[in-house]
């Protein structure tokens, strides 16, 4: 038998998502031993939530790019953790078939429920459709602006002289379980998460470049503070003077910027809010308007995405599901409205199996999942 403290490192590998699906087994098999074990672990568990809440709590205030660099020491640590743990969990005999029953570890009769990756269409000004797979190609627009389609899934614009003596637009559009890169003609990077639209133009004239976003995406702006960039999204504006944000408009009545890094100002028609590094802005539609709501963040769970990362605060799961129906392109069941008011924590890979993710919030929450075909059910 393990000493506490070597339970509690296999433990706390198996709540944060880091064990492999035989070494989850081994753990299983040892909570089904006997209720000793089971309560041990409900205990461990309580511990374990309330203290990843407080680290991410702590780290609220924190630059974006401090969360980003504590977060991977954490995660190396525990990944340190887990080499050394595998020997002592082989050791321990823990590696026995676990039988899961129906949910949603049962992969028999379902269809493969695999993460996005890299696809888009691209709508040229002339209004051809141009399909984004990842291949490498080069097309050029009707004013003469080179577009460039590499194979690390990003579109690059050159332009022309010819291209400032005309207004010309393309749109970007990424499916559910889609994603894509812009490097707009002024070099400002644009990451757009699955099912969202950008349109921009080929070659920024005049003295704001604006854009128009419906969905979701990360901006990293190129510095022009005699030509401010403006995000028109929804019914909120985002005026921005060389900066980093992340701007949700998925919601037909809210938009949320975050600010990772700069300067941004968010409008609603109204008045102008100024966001510091840390905050986020709200706008919601309201009859006679609801103002712009501001509050403190921390930054890293809004802009994860663009790095290949699910992270949760104490979120509801219905907007859980809502970010995994877009992503892995799946419908999503409840069997009773009570569940999605479950709030749930996590931090895991986007690129996994949905069955991963699900498996973790199964063993911190009480909520079960079933799969059908490409369908979710929340039990």
């Amino acid at each position: 038998m393990m000493d506490n403290g070597k339970k509690n490192q296999v433990l706390f590998d198996y709540l944060s998502g880091l064990l492999s699906p035989e070494e989850m087994d081994g753990v299983e098999r040892w909570l089904e031993e006997c209720g000793e074990n089971r309560a041990y672990f409900a205990a461990f568990r309580q511990d374990f939530l309330s203290m990843r809440w407080g680290l991410r709590v702590g780290l609220v205030k924190g630059t974006f790019r401090e969360v980003e660099r504590r977060r991977r020491l954490r995660v190396f640590g525990r990944v340190l953790m887990r080499v050394a743990m595998v020997a002592c969990v082989l050791g321990a005999g823990l590696m026995l078939y676990v039988h899961r029953g129906s949910g949603a570890g049962d992969a028999a009769g379902t269809e493969e429920i695999v993460p996005g990756g890299m696809q888009a269409v691209l709508v040229l000004s002339s209004g051809k459709r141009v399909v984004l797979d990842g291949s490498e190609r080069q097309l050029t627009e009707a004013n003469g602006a080179a577009v460039y389609v590499d194979a690390e899934g990003a579109v690059r614009y050159a332009g022309s002289e010819a291209a400032k003596d005309e207004v010309l637009y393309n749109v970007m559009t990424t499916p559910r379980g889609g994603e894509y890169a812009i490097v707009l003609e002024d070099s400002t990077k644009v990451y757009l998460n699955a099912g969202t639209e950008l349109r921009y133009p080929v070659y920024f004239s005049g003295r704001r470049r604006e854009v128009y976003l419906k969905g979701e995406a990360y901006f990293e702006v190129a510095r022009n503070e005699e030509r401010p960039f403006v995000v028109h999204a929804g019914g909120a504006d985002v005026t921005v003077y060389g900066t980093c944000f992340n701007v949700d408009s998925y919601a037909p009545d809210r938009v949320e910027t975050v600010l990772v890094e700069g300067q941004v100002g968010m409008s609603d028609g109204l008045e102008e809010v100024r966001l510091a590094p840390g905050q986020k802005g709200t706008v919601t539609a309201a009859a006679g308007g609801s103002g712009i709501r501001v509050e403190e963040v921390d930054v890293y769970a809004y802009v994860a995405w663009k790095d290949g990362n699910f992270v949760f605060d104490d979120e509801r799961l219905e907007e859980i599901m809502e970010e995994l129906g877009r992503w892995y392109d799946v419908e999503v069941f409840y069997a009773r409205e009570g569940v999605k008011e479950e709030r749930l924590s996590g931090d895991m890979r986007r690129y996994k199996d949905v069955r991963s993710l699900l498996y973790y919030f199964e063993r911190i929450s009480e909520v079960r999942f079933e799969i059908k075909g490409r369908t979710i059910i929340v039990k």
